[in-house]
């Protein structure tokens, strides 16, 4: 198994450890070409706006699209649960995927405050409590019924899934807890592309 991580925005080079950690192998994701031989792709960034920008400069946004439409899991995280979204409110002209039944508000209009950290329920996780990382978190606004929540954090939604699309508003990668990054490993291999 390889998974691919997208490398336009910074977070790119945490993840790929915590994927190492995991015993996974990765590799960096920059354009089209890339995309190829991989089971599963991470989105991470944190300015939606110019990360969907970049995908359409390096021909990277239809490519995604069509794999994820064949089947392919991946995994936005912050600026990439944005760009999987379907709507954003404050800013629908912005450049972005648009494939995840779920609404959220544009992250430089309104956002969970600053840099904080909380414990997180996830039960597909165990029992031990995530420890959520967030900085100037967008807000999940609403989810249809086709996507599961996996966790709330004061009663937002911070980690869902849809299908073969697992989003969070969270940075997992800013912890040593594996688990997440497992919940997406276990994803891809029983997923079938």
């Amino acid at each position: 198994m390889k998974i691919g991580v997208l490398a336009l925005q910074e977070g790119f080079k945490e993840h790929r450890k915590l994927l190492k950690d995991c015993g996974v192998k990765s590799c960096e994701v920059h354009n089209p070409e890339h995309l190829e031989n991989i089971q599963g792709l991470i989105i991470p960034g944190k300015d939606a706006s110019l990360l969907g920008k970049r995908m359409k400069e390096t021909g990277l946004l239809g490519p995604v699209k069509d794999h994820a439409a064949e089947g392919l899991p991946i995994f936005g995280i912050h600026g990439g649960l944005v760009l999987l979204a379907k709507k954003i409110i404050g800013n629908p002209g912005w450049v972005n995927l648009g494939m995840m039944d779920i609404e959220v508000m544009d992250p430089g209009a309104e956002s969970q405050g600053g840099t904080f950290e909380a414990d997180l329920e996830i039960d597909t996780l165990g029992f031990s409590p995530f420890r959520g990382v967030f900085i100037h978190t967008p807000l999940v606004m609403g989810v249809c019924p086709n996507v599961g929540i996996l966790s709330l954090h004061k009663g937002g939604v911070v980690f869902a899934r849809q299908g073969n699309l697992l989003a969070c508003t969270f940075h997992p990668e800013l912890t040593d807890d594996l688990r997440v990054h497992n919940y997406f490993i276990n994803m891809v291999s029983s997923w079938k592309i």
